[in-house]
Formats: structure tokens, C-alpha cells, sequence
């Protein structure tokens, strides 16, 4: 981005995270990350995000992602079940996203794998395309859970499945600040999630989510059983998880933030 002021064209530019998907991609954010140092300013989705950018001697602007709560169209339960050819009860885990390394996938699969899914007709939905996608299928067979791990493909209405499960899973190995964890919110979904980026912004341990230590297959199976044993406490979670959207990650702090930094580059 940039801003005209007077007669000096200032630039600006917004970090979002990097992903480091390969070699390839590891060198074009080092690159990336380099080119930062030539900006006027540099804003940020995370407040990780901006600690991470202040060691490297960039200083950066927090503009947090933000999602503005509406009530959206649903899928019914009743219809996913049956698109899924399962009977109730079920428990149903949900996770959105890119089929990629980072996103902790085939880490799940591990996780998923010692859990009590046949005692308790546990699921796993995911929707999404990616790179990763034959390998987590072929995995999925080999450890011999194909009854139990859905493949939906790409979905552009995803946060329409959001109020047919029962749990928003997000083992991801890198964020930045996701978008999928404050659509989860605005659905009053519960949500655990590994701790990474900026997710402890928005899951508040034991307050509005569960967070796990990230690439812990204990850490994680252990927070899934909490929440399986305290389904309760998990909907209040959720309650409070759609307040914490509302308060602190609306489009209306997100453009007081967009303002602040505009200052900041004006003034500088």
C-alpha cells in the first residue's frame, strides 16, 4: 500500500504472517521480511506478530484482523449428518483451511488417532484443498480411519457448516491472526486450538477456547478430552468467545488502528 503525503509517496506495508511451506516459499519471505526495512511503516496482524518484527528492529502498527458479527445461513445439522452418511449421536470436530504443511494436518491425524473415536463416534470434517491433500488421505488410511475423517474439498460457504459440529479444531504449526478461528467465534463454536501466532489473542485459555502447546500430541489429545468430558463448560467458553470477538476485534477497532498508524506515517 501506499499514501500520498504532500509531495512524498510514503508506503506501507501489512504483514500477515509467513507461511514457510517449502524451500521456495522459506526464501521469498526472507526476501519478503527483508524488504520491510524500506517502508515508511509496516502494520501487523499480531501482537506476536509485532514483538517478532520489534527484535529484527522493525517497528510495526497492530491492525488486527477483524470480522463483524451477522447472523449468517446455516447447513443443519440433520443435513451434514446425512451428507456424511452417520447416524447421531456423534461428536463432529471441524477444521477449515488450507491442506498445507503448517497448517498441522497429518499432526492431527496422529492426535485424532488416540482418542476415543470409536467408543464415542468421534468425526473429523475438513474442509479445504491444498497440496497436502493425497497425503492426508493416504495416511488416513494407513492408520485406518477413513470411517471417521471426512474430505469435503473446498468450500466457499464454510462458516455455513460452522453450527452443525460440535468443536473448531485448529492444530496449526504457524499462524498469524486466523480469520477461520473468528468466524468459529461469531458461530458461538468451541474452539481448541494450538498455540501459535496470534491464536492466544483470541482463545483465552480456559475462558473463551482451550489452547494447546503446538506439535504436542499428549498436550493436544489432553485438551480434546477435557473438552469432551466438560461439553458444558465448552458452551459457555463459546458464549464468552462471541463477546471477546464483538468487544475487542470489530471493524471499528481495526479502523481506529488503521488510523493511528496513518498518523504515525504522516508525522514521520
Amino acid at each position: 500500500d501506499s499514501l500520498l503525503v504532500g509531495q512524498k509517496l510514503k508506503k506501507i506495508s501489512i504483514v500477515h504472517g509467513w507461511t514457510e511451506q517449502n524451500t521456495k516459499i522459506k526464501f521469498y519471505e526472507s526476501v519478503d521480511r527483508r524488504l520491510l526495512h524500506f517502508f515508511d511503516a509496516v502494520g501487523c496482524v499480531s501482537i506476536q506478530q509485532k514483538q517478532n518484527l520489534f527484535k529484527n528492529k522493525i517497528k510495526a502498527t497492530l491492525i488486527s484482523n477483524s470480522l463483524e458479527v451477522t447472523e449468517a445461513s446455516s447447513i443443519k445439522r440433520t443435513e451434514l449428518i446425512k451428507e456424511l452418511k452417520l447416524s447421531e449421536p456423534c461428536i463432529l470436530f471441524l477444521t477449515v483451511g488450507r491442506l498445507s504443511q503448517e497448517k498441522g494436518h497429518s499432526f492431527f491425524l496422529d492426535v485424532f488417532s488416540k482418542l476415543p473415536f470409536q467408543e464415542k463416534s468421534i468425526h473429523w470434517v475438513l474442509i479445504g484443498d491444498g497440496s497436502e491433500m493425497e497425503l492426508l488421505k493416504q495416511k488416513t488410511k494407513n492408520l485406518k480411519l477413513e470411517s471417521h475423517i471426512h474430505f469435503l474439498g473446498k468450500k466457499d460457504d464454510a462458516i455455513k457448516w460452522m453450527k452443525a459440529v460440535d468443536y473448531f479444531i485448529l492444530p496449526s504449526f504457524r499462524e498469524g491472526l486466523p480469520v477461520v478461528l473468528q468466524e468459529a467465534f461469531a458461530q458461538s463454536l468451541p474452539v481448541i486450538a494450538s498455540d501459535v501466532g496470534g491464536n492466544s489473542e483470541l482463545v483465552l485459555n480456559q475462558k473463551t477456547g482451550l489452547l494447546a502447546e503446538p506439535a504436542n500430541v499428549n498436550a493436544l489429545k489432553e485438551q480434546i478430552n477435557w473438552a469432551l468430558q466438560n461439553s458444558e463448560k465448552m458452551k459457555n467458553f463459546a458464549e464468552a468467545d462471541r463477546r471477546h470477538l464483538i468487544e475487542n476485534f470489530s471493524l471499528t477497532n481495526q479502523a481506529q488502528q488503521w488510523m493511528q498508524l496513518l498518523k504515525y506515517v504522516h508525522e514521520k
